[in-house]
């Protein structure tokens, strides 16, 4: 009787380190896919705003040479 308790309670033992590794895996896993998502968004982010900043630049220097255009027209 003894050793079946004593199994048991190495068995339960096992089960509980193993279900505990797993849950630390699986919460590493978890960590590291969000961490993951970041940098995309951060890639994605800076994309934009470099996409932004040159749209401007382009407005801009578009509206100089039409201006320019227009006073050379006119003048």
């Amino acid at each position: 009787m003894k050793r079946l308790i004593f199994l048991l309670a190495i068995g339960a033992a096992v089960v509980y380190f193993l279900r505990r590794e797993d849950a630390t895996k699986l919460w590493d896993s978890a960590t590291d896919t969000v961490s993951s998502w970041g940098e995309p968004v951060t890639s994605k982010a800076e994309e934009l705003a470099d996409t932004a900043s040159k749209a401007a630049d382009s407005a801009t220097t578009a509206a100089r040479d039409a201006a320019k255009k227009a006073e050379d027209a006119a003048g």
